[in-house]
């Protein structure tokens, strides 16, 4: 591969706890994946690796068993950790099939224009959020304190920014659209 011209491989190593890789049916140990991180270690490929935090059964213990093997993995090979995102759900796949059991949405949500939903059944945004960073910054809790209080506070302030503009194009488009406006022409 190292001759082929690979440079990087990426993982989408999911998670780091045995139990929700045997739930979300990865398929995968945790021995096949220390086997594959030793073996591209041999062959000085760089790493990267993709998790995600909120699968049904996600739970701090599981946030932690993710960390503590992410350890284990950099202590075989440095690699860097490209990101930690919530659960999405997507159509047809098994984790929509358990949001509509649990009335989370159905079918016609696929007709709005509204964001890829996060699967929110467990826990709310703001803590799959916090587990997300707990993970991404594991070795730096000053980083990731700062980077909890910088995103908590865009999320915020672009919230009520989206709030203010709502509200002042309804306002606009009520006084342009109002009966009186139509009947003065």
């Amino acid at each position: 591969m190292k001759s082929a011209g690979f440079v990087n491989i990426g993982f989408g190593l999911e998670t780091g706890s045995e139990t929700l890789l045997n739930s979300i049916h990865k398929q995968l140990t945790h021995q096949q994946i220390i086997q594959a991180v030793e073996l591209i270690k041999k062959v000085n490929i760089n790493i990267s690796t993709y998790l995600m935090v909120g699968f049904p059964g996600e739970s701090m213990k599981t946030v932690e068993e993710t960390i503590r093997f992410i350890k284990r993995l950099k202590a075989i090979k440095p690699y860097r950790l490209m990101g930690v995102a919530p659960l999405w759900i997507y159509p047809k796949t098994e984790i929509f099939e358990i949001a509509k059991k649990q009335g989370l949405l159905d079918e016609s949500y696929w007709l709005t224009v509204k964001d890829v939903p996060y699967y929110t059944a467990d826990y709310s945004f703001y803590r799959l959020f916090y587990m997300a960073l707990k993970i991404n910054y594991y070795d730096r809790p000053v980083m990731w304190f700062i980077s909890i209080c910088k995103n908590y506070v865009k999320f915020f302030l672009w919230r009520k920014i989206a709030a203010l503009i709502g509200y002042y194009r309804s306002r606009n488009l009520r006084k342009l659209y109002s009966v009186d406006a139509l009947e003065g022409e």
